[in-house]
């Protein structure tokens, strides 16, 4: 049975005002609790990543296998956690989930408190990535579903502020813990943060989620029809294989950066500009969707990402490093919105954590081949090498993939 993609409000009369669905109380609530998970699972990996590094002697491999150890679980498990987002109480749903997410904290806290071997933090990494694969879907569906019809736009856009002020908040914090107190102190701060946003989510009432209309489902039977939905809907083909190699390049600053920067300090105050970044595009995307396509808007995102890798490799200063991260945050959000509001405008309220649970699937499949492919080749020929052939293949998997439109064809068309 077909299913009718949700209408966005008029496009000639576009909502500019991004932060409007906080005006209702139960998005902001669940919207701050997003931005709490998020923000803890980037210090999660900030951590991870910095006591890899002093664990092995900076062995780029095993510093890159964080990475693919917190996307790993993601990729192979989003899409049953998005089928169950759909089936069940999101409500229910994301209280587990965030529940477990405090439990890997609090495990990471302990075990850090001694010597910690690289193979118990890689498992570690793994747990925690299980509960990054329920959440990711969830908050994205819940956000959608609690805002108003025709705010789905900024919705969109506002989860997407969500992830990146966690990228803010979560890497800077993340970085002056290690400096003043260790890594011990930043997994008990996201057991902190992990608790906060439990209660957050907690105090929303549960009739302010709708009944799942695919309860009447079995669960295979409803990842079945989640898949085949976004299989057979030509946009959502063309933003995956627009934004796959993207993705695929895009891990290499995450994976790499611990071996850029010279110290935890300037770890953390990169990512801290990497997010904030982010923001100043999250600002400034409403309307940029106003004056060009989903096509174009990728095309500027991926095209400026891929200059800034490009840069990074050639720069020696930490300083002009952290004002390179600035330019590449906010190309990464152009890219990730563009890609997430397509897709959105093609989800029906029914499907929608199974589609994005797909879409985060192309995301998180692209992390874990680049960070053991980029770690490898850094391992090999050194990280600024490495860092060119990350922006040459962003760039040829750009003009390889640029020709593809992202408009649904008018009826009759061609």
């Amino acid at each position: 049975m077909p299913f009718e993609p949700r209408s966005l409000a008029p496009r000639s009369e576009p909502d500019l005002r991004v932060w409007a669905p906080l005006r209702g109380g139960v998005f902001r609530a669940v919207w701050i609790a997003a931005v709490c998970a998020i923000g803890a699972i980037w210090m999660q990996d900030v951590g991870a990543g910095w006591l890899m590094k002093g664990l092995t002697g900076g062995d780029p491999l095993m510093v890159a296998l964080v990475q693919a150890a917190t996307s790993l679980p993601v990729m192979l498990l989003v899409v049953p956690a998005g089928t169950l987002g759909d089936l069940v109480d999101r409500r229910r749903f994301l209280l587990w989930a965030l529940g477990w997410l405090a439990l890997t904290s609090a495990a990471m806290t302990l075990l850090s408190l001694g010597r910690v071997d690289p193979a118990w933090l890689l498992a570690l990494t793994l747990a925690a990535g299980a509960g990054k694969a329920m959440i990711l879907p969830g908050f994205a569906a819940a956000g959608a579903e609690l805002a108003a019809r025709n705010q789905l736009h900024q919705a969109v856009g506002l989860h997407s502020v969500a992830n990146n002020a966690g990228r803010i908040v979560g890497p800077g914090l993340a970085g002056a813990l290690v400096v003043a107190a260790g890594v011990p102190a930043v997994f008990g701060a996201t057991l902190a943060a992990f608790l906060l946003g439990w209660l957050l989510v907690a105090s929303v009432p549960r009739d302010s989620f709708t009944a799942r209309s695919a309860a009447s489902q079995g669960f295979v039977a409803a990842l079945v029809d989640g898949l085949r939905h976004c299989w057979h809907d030509l946009v959502f083909r063309r933003v995956a294989l627009r934004v796959a190699t993207f993705f695929l390049c895009a891990i290499g600053v995450h994976a790499l950066l611990p071996l850029l920067v010279t110290d935890a300090h300037w770890f953390g105050i990169g990512w801290a500009f990497y997010g904030v970044g982010a923001i100043a595009g999250a600002l400034c995307f409403p309307r940029l969707a106003t004056r060009l396509d989903a096509g174009r808007q990728l095309t500027l995102g991926i095209a400026l990402h891929a200059a800034m890798l490009a840069a990074l490799s050639l720069v020696g200063s930490d300083l002009l490093r952290t004002a390179l991260l600035l330019v590449t945050g906010a190309a990464w959000y152009v890219v990730v919105s563009a890609g997430q509001l397509a897709v959105q405008r093609e989800l029906p309220d029914a499907l929608r954590a199974r589609g994005m649970a797909v879409f985060t699937i192309v995301m998180m499949a692209g992390f874990v081949a680049g960070a053991v492919l980029w770690g490898a080749t850094a391992r090999a020929v050194g990280v600024a090498t490495t860092l060119q052939a990350v922006a040459a293949t962003s760039l040829a998997g750009l003009v390889l993939t640029a020709r593809l439109r992202l408009a649904r064809p008018a009826p009759g068309g061609a």
